[in-house]
């Protein structure tokens, strides 16, 4: 449930705030589920990409590449505290 709490979190941010504000909240409710820079991602591509503007879609894939940093920095330190 807490998980599903921070997703949903980091989807109304995409609406409600400027981007460096909701770029924040999905990076740090990342750390709780590393999906929710990804899910951030795409629904600010759905809603504020334009397909011309860009070659590719780039909200998306600043979505995926922080919630793989998030998840292998997460991953990374969840090691190194248990040994």
């Amino acid at each position: 449930m807490k998980k599903f709490i921070f997703i949903v979190i980091s989807l109304g941010a995409v609406l409600l705030f400027p981007k460096t504000v909701w770029i924040t909240i999905a990076l740090l409710s990342g750390w709780v589920t590393p999906l929710a820079p990804l899910s951030a991602g795409f629904l600010a591509e759905a809603l504020y990409g334009a397909p011309e503007a860009f070659p590719f879609p780039l909200y998306a894939f600043s979505g995926t590449g922080f919630a793989l940093l998030v998840f292998f920095v997460r991953r990374f330190i969840e090691t190194r505290i248990i040994r």
